[in-house]
């Protein structure tokens, strides 16, 4: 993502969740002095209620705490919330975390049965898909209520 060009529609997905109401959060290996003049270019600093990084962890990815922790300062359930990688190591902790749904993007260097193989319940192949997956009916109902409260009350 490094070279992604602000336009790029990808860098448009996490904009366009925000605007339908969905609560944001990013936990990644990539150390803030690095991750944070990204986000100001592609416009995407503010819309997360978390950034979970690296430092300070004795144990990141794939251990559940940093997803945990990212739950806890969103302020939900983990049944309301889904991880969302393309890594195996995004999919691994989530079994562990007490119904936290995982999706897989089977566009990095892991396939689809790799993603499976790591807990992923949902895979897509690009995360431009993400927003319309999210909206369908076959999704777990926490995700369709949790978007239909925040509506409700928004």
């Amino acid at each position: 993502m490094d070279a992604s060009d602000p336009e790029d529609p990808v860098l448009r997905v996490p904009n366009n969740l925000w605007n339908e109401n969905f609560l944001l959060d990013l936990v990644t290996f990539m150390q803030r002095p690095r991750l944070m003049p990204r986000l100001e270019e592609w416009g995407l600093a503010n819309i997360f209620g978390a950034i979970i990084i690296p430092e300070g962890w004795p144990k990141f990815k794939p251990s559940p705490k940093p997803f945990l922790k990212a739950v806890e300062e969103l302020g939900l359930l983990t049944a309301s919330c889904c991880s969302i990688g393309d890594e195996s190591v995004d999919m691994m902790g989530a079994p562990e975390l007490r119904g936290l749904h995982a999706m897989g993007i089977a566009q990095g260097i892991f396939s689809e049965e790799e993603l499976k193989k790591s807990g992923t319940e949902i895979i897509t192949q690009s995360l431009t898909q993400l927003p319309s997956i999210l909206k369908e009916a076959h999704l777990p109902s926490s995700f369709q209520s949790l978007r239909e409260s925040r509506m409700r009350s928004g």
